[in-house]
């Protein structure tokens, strides 16, 4: 199984996704041509672009070394939505929308082509839609049919005891639903934060593993250059005593 990876191999792997992003293909379409290239697992593909990324961002000399442009990359940053992130999420949806495409397509370009993200978007989207609805049907303040089990518009001034009752019972329904959307949205956030620090392990894996194969090499040059010094005092020491006056030499 491969795990170093050479400069060219690294320079082959950014430039085929800065080529494949202009023909707005998907960051997995890139991953999966690449490894099928190269033989390589594709899910380690995008861990190591992803780690990579984000290690040439920091480090300029390194970006001139491989010859990269780090600006036509992605540097995956994955973080939970707060209301400031759902508000601008959903006003950018709604405008693309307005363009005619449809919420996955919408999604899609906003995530720039990576479909796991693409399905976060649109998850958190019809998320704050049926949020918003639910708050809409609260603030009518309606009453509840017993028998149709449905809220019904009631334009009376003056409630019965039947309605008070009614609406009491919707409300303790409306309530128990408020608690399991809230259950579902924190066993989502669950999810999201195990996501998060599964990748960020995997992350941690693919670096240690680079470190390691760079001790490796350092190792492996140490050797070298330590095979190299004692055949130098090797031969150092034959030539001093070849320069030796023979009769200056004692024989045992």
């Amino acid at each position: 199984m491969k795990a170093k990876w050479k400069d060219e191999e690294i320079k082959s792997l950014f430039n085929l996704i800065e080529k494949n992003n202009k023909k707005n293909k998907s960051m997995l379409d890139s991953f999966r041509e690449y490894a099928s290239i190269t033989k390589r697992n594709a899910l380690s593909v995008r861990n190591f672009y992803y780690t990579y990324a984000k290690i040439l961002k920091e480090n300029v000399e390194l970006q001139k070394k491989l010859d990269i442009d780090i600006s036509k990359h992605i540097v995956q940053k994955f973080e939970h939505f707060d209301r400031e992130n759902e508000e601008k999420i959903k006003n950018q949806i709604n405008n693309l929308k307005k363009s005619g495409i449809s919420t996955r397509s919408a999604c899609l370009k906003l995530s720039n082509g990576d479909i796991k993200n693409m399905l976060r978007l649109q998850n958190k989207y019809r998320n704050i839609e049926a949020k918003e609805r639910k708050e809409a049907e609260i603030i009518k303040f309606p009453t509840y049919n017993l028998r149709s089990e449905e809220f019904v518009n009631n334009s009376k001034t003056k409630l019965t005891d039947d309605e008070i009752k009614s609406l009491f019972l919707g409300l303790v329904k409306l309530v128990k639903e408020s608690a399991k959307s809230d259950s579902q949205e924190k066993a989502q956030k669950f999810l999201e934060q195990t996501e998060e620090n599964k990748r960020k392990r995997l992350v941690e894996i693919e670096e240690q593993k680079a470190e390691i194969e760079r001790l490796k090499e350092v190792v492996l040059e140490l050797k070298t250059k330590n095979k190299f010094l004692n055949k130098q005092l090797e031969d150092y020491r034959i030539d001093y005593v070849n320069n030796i006056d023979p009769k200056d030499r004692i024989y045992q």
